[in-house]
């Protein structure tokens, strides 16, 4: 009932108090319109960013974003500052890499692996949305 946001909100608070770990979410999902199955996939790349952060990275923080883009694209990011991917991405065996390229196709989008600046993971899927945000949001954007 409470849509994406609510449901990051929710996944974020499952996995800090379990894991401990400080989970950091930062949003403007008012100007990001998502439909549905939209939000569906997204929030699957996000619990499935965030269980393996917890699972295999060692990090102590992480960090999730969605935001607008340019060219109306939503960028939505995952990061930590755990050890990195090392040779999971470079192997191309890891199923939960696998399960998120297959979110971004079914979106039309893309997604990306890689280290962060400073240290540890990133992960960022780009797709464009079916809505276009109506006029009102692109004014206040």
């Amino acid at each position: 009932p409470g849509g994406l946001k609510e449901a990051v909100h929710d996944t974020i608070e499952e996995l800090s108090q379990r894991s401990g770990m400080d989970i950091a979410f930062e949003e403007e999902l008012d100007l990001c319109p998502l439909e549905v199955n939209e939000e569906f996939h997204v929030m699957q790349v996000i619990r499935e960013a965030l269980s393996n952060t917890v699972r295999h990275s060692g990090a102590r923080r992480a960090w999730v974003t969605i935001r607008p883009g340019p060219a109306h694209h939503i960028t939505v990011t995952v990061e930590d500052d755990g050890q990195g991917f090392g040779r999971a991405v470079e192997d191309g065996q890891h199923h939960g890499l696998s399960i998120m390229k297959e979110r971004a196709r079914s979106l039309g989008g893309d997604v990306a692996f890689g280290d962060r600046p400073g240290g540890g993971s990133r992960i960022e899927l780009v797709f464009a949305p079916e809505r276009l945000p109506s006029p009102v949001e692109q004014e206040s954007a």
